[in-house]
């Protein structure tokens, strides 16, 4: 049977995977009815077969498919990891061969043991632990050894997923610590240091041969690389000391360390050549090919050498084949170095064939090995343009112009960010100096061109060539790499040659930055360089720009800028002792660099004036910058500026001007906004910070009325609401002016806003409001927004508005309730859908509205409410507040008993006439058309594309069950797509928006930092709009599910397992919190009472109901094929860590599995509502939050087999570094939005702030109370504010939740047991085990994974959030 589903395969590949699916169902219903009459014999059969084809090694692919096929549809089967893997590798079909081996790993039967299967493996394996009766495993049942693993991991290096692989070796196949720093190394880019830990590795275990001196962190071995500490102590394993073998020679190339390369080659081979194209059982050469043709090429006097093989194996079709599959760039290179021209063509040619060869072969998900496929194009498509380009020309003749132009486009393209190693920027780099090697041994090197040589012209290229290589290399965060290349260029031109001085202090300042991000205490070396180098740059004899002759040079623009970046760089070392002289030489650099003046239209123009124009806008930036910088060191705790040549906020003078810093940073911010560019998306997010620094200064204010019209106003769009919020404030006066320039031109994305805003104005604002008004006037807006209103069902309406009169009559205010009632309540319930007084009827003029949800609620509760409130809301003088309290009671339950809430599908024009009146008349509209909804994107750098307008919508919405019953609406636009929203009535969404923001800021910062953009980190992010402060807008996500859907599956999940998880984790909290009629006291007396032993017990206990795997089985099922499988859990693994550090960093809680969907079309995880953000979670709920964001044990299951701490420690790593990079960006907006007057903090504020009243001295001075304010609710945000920096400084996150909760808890009878619960245990817990107030961001997110998945504090946590989930 086996033998017929190949050769159906070789056929049809789609028909033969249905057929073996049908068979094996087939087979599982058959074994199961045979098992009654105790002949259970037919999967056991089926297994024997699959086991003896796989030991027959078969290589085709469409029958190791069919194999693989029968293997996974019974998870793995019994076949050994061995068979499977060497089927997957022979024939190519890797990813049903990885998650075959892990399916095996996780439920399969060891072949060895193999015996005939029970009705568990006939059926129930593919729902294991689905049964409600008896125990489920914790954890996979089936421990896999170190082959298998090891199996596994050559699997994963196959499909190039090297994360993979490194989290493999770190956590199975690993006994030696070192081990584990070199693989960290590596994770970070660190590829010199990789290099020698592994040199040291390999050298103790041989025993004898000493490491190299190091003097950069090395993890733990701050004394030097010793063997014997890398050890450990401990016999390596096998699989361990290969993996140290080919991992230090891939560092090798990496380094350029070609001779040492070729001497690891020829030790390996004997100094047989032959044995390159040798593979067996026991030896694959071709592993080698590519390192030793590489390591011969890149060494002149090796070249020789590889030409007589080159010559060989042109005689022999394996060799060539072999030869040319694995190197075919390097080859035809090989060629062109020779002057073989013709054979260059030929082998280019035959280059991409082999690309195309590889790339059908590839699967559409396979991006990594993409990747490294697309890496040849590069350099094949250059060699041809030089092969053309010398075709082209007479014999003898040169074409010095035609190649500078093509090396100028050459130095304009790179490899991406997101190629995973170094290999295919240093595979370019030296192409294309081997190609000018060549043409200077073929054009003659004495001709003039333009006063040079052609040897000096070309020299000059290869030099451009390795800087932007060296450039190249550091984007993408290889900066040994990079070192290693400039330092090779600066031998050979010398260390006076600017250029390559000007890469070195770039270089060098990147490598400062990492090191000031990452809280590397031992990198005092690196600043020593870099002063060392600025000296250098002091020394090189600069000619100044002629003034008459016209602006400022570019080039000494830029020097200008880059002695100011390195000074700047200098000054934040800590413990420096020239920090105010280097301050102040940065100031007056970075003003001389900024306040050049550019000649009318330069900033647009191409070449030169472009290119100072950005210079400029980059100087602007970072003169911005650092007078923030100073700004806030002048306001911190200590009082005292670091710049002490120019006290208190007066700094230098700009164009003869003394400037305060805050109007100087206003200006020059600004400025980088007008000049635009790369440095003019920066400065963009950093106009939250510029509206902060405007509240407390008259000078900033009186800076931005100055140059304010000079930005483009698409830059002031996205923080349009931020600036109405402001208008009431002192900064509103400055504000007015943008604002009405913006009303004129995005006139429907303020409304909104700005009547969300209007109604928190005083009389300042109200009067500056005042001539926003007839500019945002809108007929058409008003009845949209009432329409959109009107969706809400007039329950869920009055509840919102009951809550609002309650809060007024209870403080005694019921003039304020009765004026609300009168002008807003009665008229939303009652008035406006009386005939002629909805936007219905307003717009069909004397047809009035059509019978509607609302018009019928109308003209039968009106009189209720009369009755209850009177008319104008006369009779709420006459109630206490429990008579009033008991009338909206009465109300609203006679509402909810007898109005129409229907849920399902539901007719959109029963709910506001409008949208069917609209959709009837949107083409005929002449004066205003109705913009589609979004949300500003904080990243646009061209300014806003033409708006969409909305034509009409759908019929039906879709009414969801859930208590506000939302509703998923349609609507369609001239751009000829749909796009759908839900529409959320009774609810808030304007920190939803808020959010959405930081999390669309943070994703560019993302894209800054190497190995977050390598990853393709990126949280999920979709549109919110708020309309009213009831009332939103969410766009959907389509293609998504609920978390909570996808776990609790009845088909994977029965009900009772979550129901018997309930009941034994509630008896628990009621056993050791008492039958308390709050929760709080009860959780609060759990904390002190259960000892850790206790909690984590009955927490395994409950997880002994719920299968480990529903979360992987859901992403499985929903996959279709094991390649799909892999890349979806590709995705959750990276979305789970950036959404994880991102909420960390904004305080979002209230994570339960409500709050996350799950993307079936790709596996993102979508986080949603974020009610409770900025710390909210753990300061205010009655049960606090002890986790700073979810990760159970389904969230880790699905990652199963391998370890899921360890997979996620790089990603996280990777995007909290580029999170505490941008900490500048991110304070500045979360400062702005968390100050908005209209975010209500004031109930939230108050009940902190009376906690803390009452707390001992010790613990009130938190860092906030050095703030000048004794407001609560000034002190309560400054304290949010404040903990997201400790966050982004690395700062301890147990101690910064201590903090947190110090407010509510400090002197309660369960303060010391919470405190314990948090610190955590020396001897479970990583966090208890370090810490410090700046922690290096590998030991932060170690910290932050231990308290996400300590037991102790998941088997404490709210009933409701489900942590058993």
């Amino acid at each position: 049977m086996c033998m017929h589903a190949g050769v159906m395969a070789s056929r049809d590949a789609n028909i033969a995977q249905i057929t073996v699916e049908a068979v094996w169902h087939s087979i599982c219903d058959s074994a199961e009815e045979d098992s009654k009459g105790g002949q259970g014999h037919i999967l056991e059969g089926l297994r024997s077969a699959l086991r003896q084809c796989f030991q027959q090694q078969p290589r085709h692919s469409g029958y190791v498919g069919c194999l693989q096929g029968f293997a996974l549809a019974d998870r793995g089967g019994s076949v050994s990891v061995k068979r499977a893997a060497e089927a997957a590798q022979a024939s190519g079909a890797l990813q049903a061969g990885a998650l075959q081996i892990e399916e095996q790993m996780l439920f399969g039967m060891d072949p060895a043991e193999a015996s005939p299967p029970s009705k568990r493996h006939a059926a129930g394996n593919r729902t294991k632990g689905s049964s409600t009766g008896g125990s489920h495993p914790m954890e996979p049942t089936r421990k896999a050894d170190a082959p298998s693993w090891g199996a596994l991991a050559e699997v994963y290096a196959q499909l190039g997923q090297d994360d993979l692989v490194q989290v493999i070796y770190a956590k199975f196949l690993s006994r030696c610590p070192g081990s584990g720093v070199a693989l960290q190394a590596l994770t970070q880019r660190k590829v010199d240091l990789a290099f020698r830990v592994y040199q040291a590795l390999l050298g103790g275990a041989a025993g004898g041969q000493e490491a190299q001196p190091m003097d950069t962190d090395t993890q733990g071995c701050e004394q030097g690389l010793d063997p014997s500490k890398l050890l450990g102590g401990a016999e390596p394993l096998k699989e361990e000391e290969d993996m140290w073998f080919r991992q230090q020679l891939r560092c090798m190339e990496s380094l350029g360390m070609w001779e040492d390369v070729l001497s690891i080659v020829d030790d390996e081979t004997g100094n047989d050549q032959g044995r390159l194209f040798v593979q067996d059982d026991s030896w694959d050469g071709s592993q080698y090919i590519r390192p030793f043709v590489r390591a011969c090429l890149f060494q002149g006097m090796e070249r020789e050498r590889l030409g007589k093989m080159v010559q060989q194996a042109a005689t022999d079709s394996h060799m060539s084949g072999m030869l040319e599959s694995s190197a075919a760039v390097e080859i035809a290179a090989q060629a062109a170095i020779s002057r073989q021209w013709d054979r260059c063509q030929a082998l280019i040619s035959r280059g991409w064939g082999v690309f195309r060869e590889k790339w059908v072969g590839l699967n559409p998900l396979s991006n990594a090995r993409r990747l490294q496929a697309l890496a040849s194009l590069q350099p094949l498509a250059e060699m041809q343009e030089v092969v053309s380009l010398l075709g082209s020309l007479p014999a003898g003749a040169v074409d010095v112009e035609g190649l500078q132009e093509r090396v100028q486009g050459w130095c304009q393209r790179w490899p991406s960010v997101q190629q995973p190693s170094a290999d295919a920027c240093l595979t370019v780099i030296h192409v294309r100096q081997l190609l000018l090697d060549a043409l200077i041994l073929e054009w003659p090197r004495e001709q003039l061109h333009g006063g040079q040589t052609v040897f000096q012209v070309l020299q000059g290229l290869q030099g451009e060539v390795m800087l932007g290589g060296a450039a190249c290399l550091a984007r993408q965060g290889f900066l040994d790499t990079a070192q290693d290349l400039l330092s090779q260029h600066r031998a050979g031109v010398g260390v006076g040659d600017l250029p390559a001085l000007q890469a070195q202090l770039r270089l060098r300042i990147a490598q400062c930055c990492v090191a000031q991000v990452d809280a590397n205490p031992t990198a005092a070396w690196l600043y020593d360089d870099l002063a060392l180098e600025v000296g250098q740059l002091s020394q090189v004899p600069i000619r100044e720009p002629n003034p008459a002759k016209g602006p400022s040079s570019s080039l000494h623009c830029q020097l200008l800028l880059l002695q100011a970046e390195a000074q700047h760089c200098l000054s934040r070392q800590q413990g420096r002792a020239n920090r105010s002289s280097e301050l102040s030489a940065a100031l007056q650099l970075y003003q001389q660099a900024a306040g050049v003046k550019l000649n009318t239209g330069q900033q647009q123009a191409e070449g030169v004036g472009a290119q100072l124009a950005g210079v400029v806008a980059e100087a602007s930036l970072k003169l911005a910058c650092l007078c923030n910088d100073l700004l806030q060191d002048k306001d911190d705790s200590t009082g005292a500026s670091r710049l002490q040549p120019q006290s208190g906020a007066r700094a230098g003078a700009v164009e003869g001007q003394p400037e305060r810093l805050d109007a100087m940073m206003l200006r020059y911010m600004m400025q980088a906004m007008r000049l635009g560019g790369k440095a003019g998306q920066e400065a963009q997010l950093y106009v939250p910070r510029l509206l902060s620094v405007m509240a407390a200064s008259h000078p900033a204010r009186h800076c931005f009325t100055q140059v304010w019209s000079s930005v483009p106003l698409h830059v002031l769009l996205p923080w349009a609401a931020q600036m109405l919020s402001l208008l009431d404030t002192p900064q509103g006066e400055a504000l007015l002016s943008p604002l009405q320039a913006l009303a004129k031109q995005f006139p429907q994305q303020l409304y909104f806003p700005f009547k969300l805003s209007k109604g928190h104005y005083g009389p300042d604002g109200q009067g500056r409001a005042g001539s926003l008004e007839p500019l945002l006037n809108s007929p058409l807006m008003e009845d949209w927004g009432a329409a959109l209103n009107d969706t809400t069902y007039p329950a869920q309406r009055w509840e919102g508005w009951v809550g609002r009169l309650s809060s007024l009559v209870a403080a005694g205010d019921q003039a304020a309730a009765r004026a609300l009632f009168k002008e807003a309540v009665y008229p939303d319930m009652i008035t406006r859908h009386i005939r002629g007084g909805t936007a219905a009827g307003r717009a069909s003029g004397s047809k009035g509205p059509s019978a509607s949800v609302n018009s019928a609620f109308a003209a039968k509760w009106g009189s209720k409410f009369r009755d209850a409130f009177g008319s104008e809301g006369e009779k709420i003088s006459g109630l206490s507040s429990r008579e009033f309290d008991m009338q909206c009671a009465r109300l609203a339950q006679g509402i909810k008993q007898e109005t129409d809430q229907v849920t399902g599908k539901r007719d959109l024009a029963r709910l506001s006439p409008w949208f069917e009146y609209f959709s009837q008349h949107a083409a005929a509209a002449e004066e205003e058309r109705l913009v589609m909804p979004h949300m500003p994107n904080v990243h646009s750098a061209l300014g806003y594309p033409p708006p969409t307008h909305v034509v009409g919508f759908g019929k039906m919405v879709d009414v969801f069950s859930s208590k506000q019953r939302p509703k998923k609406l349609t609507m369609y636009g001239d751009d000829f797509r749909k796009y759908e929203w839900i529409l959320k009535g009774g609810e808030e969404v304007r920190i939803d928006q808020r959010i959405e923001q930081l999390f669309d800021v943070m994703n560019g910062l993302m894209q800054r930092q190497p190995g977050a953009a390598a990853h393709s980190l990126k949280v999920c992010t979709y549109d919110v709009v708020p309309i009213s402060p009831s009332l939103g807008m969410v766009a959907f996500v389509p293609g998504t599910k609920p978390l909570k859907a996808l776990l609790t599956d009845p088909t994977l999940l029965p009900p009772e397992a979550v129901a018997a998880a309930d009941n034994r984790y509630s008896t628990f909290i009621l056993t050791k919190g008492g039958n308390l009629e709050r929760a709080g006291p009860r959780y609060e007396r759990m904390f002190k009472s259960a000892s850790r032993k206790e909690t984590v017990a009955n927490l395994e206990a409950v997880q002994s109901h719920i299968r480990w795997d529903s979360l992987r089985e859901a992403i499985l099922r929903a996959s279709g094929g094991p390649e799909m499988f892999l890349s979806m859990r590709a995705a959750y693994t990276a979305s789970l860590a950036v959404v994880s550090m991102a909420g960390y960093v904004a305080g979002v809680g209230d994570r339960h599995t409500d709050n996350f969907l799950v993307d079936l079309s790709s596996g993102t995880l979508v986080p949603i509502d974020f009610g409770y953000s900025f710390g909210t979670a753990v300061q205010v709920l009655p049960i606090p939050e002890l986790m700073p964001f979810r990760l159970t044990r389904q969230m880790t299951g699905a990652l199963q087999p391998h370890d899921a701490l360890a997979l996620l420690q790089a990603p996280c790593t990777h995007a909290m570094s580029a999170l505490r990079s941008g900490k500048d960006i991110l304070e500045g907006i979360m400062g702005v939005f968390m100050r908005e007057p209209l975010l209500d903090w004031q109930r939230e504020a108050r009940v902190v702030s009376a906690k803390r009243s009452a707390l001992p001295g010790a613990i009130a001075k938190d860092p906030v109370s050095a703030a000048d304010t004794t407001d609560p609710q000034d002190m309560h945000i400054n304290l949010k504010i404040d903990i997201a920096l400790q966050k982004l400084s690395g700062k301890h996150p147990a101690d910064i939740m201590l903090l947190e909760l110090a407010a509510k808890h400090a002197n309660t009878a369960h303060w010391k047991a919470l405190q314990a619960i948090v610190k955590g245990d020396n001897s479970h817990n990583f966090r208890a085990t370090v810490d410090g107030d700046a922690l290096d961001v590998d030991d932060q997110v170690q910290c932050l994974l231990d308290q996400a998945t300590d037991p102790n504090i998941l088997g404490r946590t709210w009933q409701g959030w489900k942590p058993y989930l």
